[in-house]
């Protein structure tokens, strides 16, 4: 099976299959370390594969649940009065993969790699103030990565440097490497 965006093509014969992700979501109270690390993986796939997805729930409370006067929804993208966000975070890394990062439309423009931070849901910038910073993926820089595995900034002599596991990453001069 061959990746194209959001669809799935069998090689063999000439069929394709819409990849839709639905009603998943986490409980956004933030104490389910294992949920958090399972949506970090969620979310690099989804940047990977393009797909499209609906998330449970938006809610954040019912009137009646389980027998309890306004149970509270902690999965919902609401808090229980749903005047505001249970957890802005989240949305933050929802905008992210919301636009799609491949399609037809994508390829005629001007197509180019980004990297993706699933934690946060940005990537990576260059700005004259800091060496490196996230922002926002909507206006991303261009990346390209070269056989002698550099990863620079298309347009650029500059390049992603680390100086060591667990080291912060920073930019450098793809000549001086």
């Amino acid at each position: 099976m061959t990746r194209y965006g959001n669809i799935a093509t069998r090689t063999k014969r000439a069929q394709t299959w819409p990849l839709f992700f639905s009603e998943f979501g986490m409980d956004l109270r933030g104490t389910n370390e294992q949920l958090h690390r399972y949506m970090n993986c969620f979310f690099a796939l989804a940047a990977e594969l393009d797909f499209d997805w609906n998330i449970w729930t938006l809610g954040g409370s019912y009137y009646i649940k389980q027998g309890v006067n306004e149970f509270e929804e902690t999965y919902g993208l609401l808090h229980w009065n749903t005047s505001e966000p249970r957890n802005s975070s989240l949305l933050e890394r929802l905008s992210a993969i919301q636009s799609p990062f491949q399609g037809p439309v994508l390829q005629e423009t001007n197509p180019h790699q980004v990297i993706f931070h699933p934690l946060t849901g940005l990537c990576p910038k260059k700005s004259p103030l800091e060496p490196l910073r996230l922002g926002s993926c909507n206006v991303a820089e261009a990346q390209s990565y070269t056989p002698q595995k550099t990863l620079s900034l298309k347009g650029t002599n500059l390049c992603l440097k680390v100086d060591g596991l667990g080291k912060p990453a920073k930019l450098g001069n793809v000549n001086l490497q």
